[in-house]
């Protein structure tokens, strides 16, 4: 081969292997390409799938399972791990307020804190729309867990600028160690709701740490909200009247109080079994059966005691929230032959303070069939003032702490009467409550409620015993 045709076929050889070396380049960069695509395209499913939109946090599937890894290996160690529950209290009413948007941007800003408070080995989560869990992997005494646990609290109970708004929450805190729970995520889970919900209901606190005992406490509840239905039909239930008199002693009316002997439980405090009826949904077929069964009894009150008494029943939240609610009246009235004014229905400032405008509306309807509307308990909740001018009621009844200062201090007193003539000049009528003493009786009389109750007068009964008593 001459030297010319020889480098000719140099060149084209070189020219072959680059094109063959840029095809083969162009296509490992293709299904490189490609490649990196199903892996971000992998990773942002796996994202959603384990991660909240909102926050960006852990969410409850993902954490789950992270946390029975982080478990086995604190059995391992034998380290005592502890799990946080976190629970924003009335955090619907900030959506119904403000709007979802601040809502969701408090979201944000309360993980934002929880992350900043969380150790760094901490595992922080959102498990449901207004819940978070903390994980804590390193084990601490109790006292310096407790302590971290109130610091926590006082963070994420500090307010929350949004725009022009400071918003403030409430939130419950529940505390769970994995040796309880044998290092079983089910059981941790379980464990930390049990004691976020004790810290609910029972602590001053607001976090409870979790203990043995509130399995029982639990199981009790369990029981006592499945043998409501079964103790309405075995007609376990019964009615207690205790009367409302006026300055002269004289009956003016009765408030109806439910009393319930189970055949198991035995006899069950109203104190235990209505707030677990309301938790469990079943508190609306216990204010049917008393509405009816209080109706069924008016007209025998009426005959021994009087045409002119009011028979006052008390409503719960649910009961006011109740489409049937006014239906459910209106056919025992018509049923038993009720007059609407020997009907008073009680009810307590946590009952209209979602929504004051709603429930003035029920409160009108009720007042439109000839009842009255008595708020119960006053001074045991919010205590504002400013809202007896918003909710439309005829009756203030005072709560026994107010009856039981209007001896021990001269404030007490000054408190008491202020109370009451405001409640005159809005027009309401005032029944103190809880009045034990001849002489508590004499100094309410004096500042003037029209209407006293308490065990001075007479103890809640049976109908049959207030039958046998003289009128």
């Amino acid at each position: 081969m001459h030297g010319s045709h020889f480098n000719q076929a140099c060149v084209e050889l070189k020219a072959r292997t680059v094109r063959t070396f840029k095809a083969a380049a162009h296509g490992l960069c293709k299904r490189l390409a490609i490649a990196n695509a199903l892996i971000a395209d992998y990773m942002s499913k796996e994202h959603v799938i384990h991660y909240d939109k909102l926050t960006n946090l852990p969410n409850r599937l993902y954490f789950t399972q992270t946390l029975q890894s982080e478990l086995d290996a604190a059995k391992a160690s034998d380290v005592n791990s502890a799990l946080i529950l976190i629970d924003l209290l009335e955090f619907k009413s900030i959506n119904d307020v403000y709007g979802l948007d601040v809502g969701d941007r408090v979201l944000i800003h309360v993980s934002a804190r929880l992350e900043k408070l969380a150790p760094a080995n901490g595992i922080v989560s959102r498990l449901s729309s207004d819940e978070f869990l903390l994980y804590l992997p390193q084990e601490y005494c109790e006292l310096d867990l407790l302590e971290f646990v109130s610091l926590t609290f006082d963070d994420l109970s500090r307010p929350y600028q949004i725009d022009n708004w400071q918003i403030r929450i409430g939130l419950t805190c529940g505390i769970a160690l994995a040796k309880e729970a044998n290092y079983v995520t089910s059981e941790l889970l379980a464990n930390v709701d049990i004691a976020q919900q004790y810290a609910k209901q029972h602590s001053s606190q607001h976090f409870s740490l979790f203990l043995p005992a509130m399995k029982a406490d639990k199981l009790r509840m369990q029981q006592v909200a499945e043998s409501i239905q079964d103790g309405l039909d075995n007609n376990e239930f019964s009615l207690h009247y205790q009367a409302k008199v006026n300055k002269h002693a004289e009956v003016v009316g009765y408030e109806a109080l439910i009393r319930w002997n189970n055949h198991a439980l035995g006899e069950l405090s109203p104190t235990e079994f209505i707030p677990i009826a309301e938790q469990s949904g079943k508190i609306r077929h216990i204010s049917t059966w008393v509405i009816k069964q209080a109706f069924f009894d008016i007209p025998t009150l009426l005959a021994h005691s009087g045409e002119h008494i009011k028979v006052a029943i008390n409503l719960s939240t649910i009961d006011l929230k109740a489409q049937t609610l006014l239906s459910t009246l209106e056919l025992a009235m018509l049923e038993h032959g009720i007059n609407g004014k020997n009907v008073e229905f009680e009810i307590t400032e946590t009952s209209f303070l979602e929504n004051i405008e709603r429930v003035n509306i029920v409160f009108d309807k009720l007042r439109a069939l000839g009842c009255s509307v008595a708020l119960d308990d006053f001074g045991t909740g919010y205590s504002s003032l400013s809202y007896l001018t918003k909710i439309h009621l005829n009756v203030l009844k005072l709560d026994k702490q107010f009856v039981d200062e209007l001896i021990a201090s001269k404030h007490g007193k000054v408190i008491t009467e202020s109370i009451v003539n405001m409640a005159h000049q809005l027009n309401m009528r005032v029944c103190a409550e809880g009045i034990e003493t001849k002489e508590q009786a004499q100094q309410l009389i004096e500042i003037g409620c029209e209407e006293l109750q308490g065990f001075y007068y007479s103890k809640p009964a049976p109908l049959s015993a207030i039958l046998s008593s003289k009128k």
